[in-house]
């Protein structure tokens, strides 16, 4: 009879131990999508932030070029556009 309780006591923490880890699964399951979709957020948040800037310049360097006959150099000097950036934008204004 003490067999049969040992047995079935073994056989409840074994369950126990398994709804454990399932919730540990789960809890880390759920965490890393919340990480994964504020990382997302954070990441599309900057790139349209940088998008909303390229176009802006892109416009202002246009309005120069035009209204003052500046060529693109001289208009992205005017708007002191950092010498890494010039190839960007001189492909923008194509």
């Amino acid at each position: 009879m003490c067999d049969v309780l040992d047995r079935a006591e073994m056989r409840g923490e074994k369950r126990g131990m398994q709804q454990g880890i399932q919730q540990g699964i789960q809890q880390g399951i759920q965490q890393g999508l919340q990480q994964g979709m504020q990382q997302g957020m954070q990441q599309g948040m900057q790139q349209g932030m940088q998008q909303g800037m390229n176009k802006a310049n892109r416009e202002a360097l246009l309005a120069l070029m035009k209204n003052l006959n500046f060529s693109p150099l001289q208009a992205m000097d005017a708007l002191n556009i950092p010498e890494a950036d010039r190839s960007l934008y001189s492909d923008l204004l194509k």
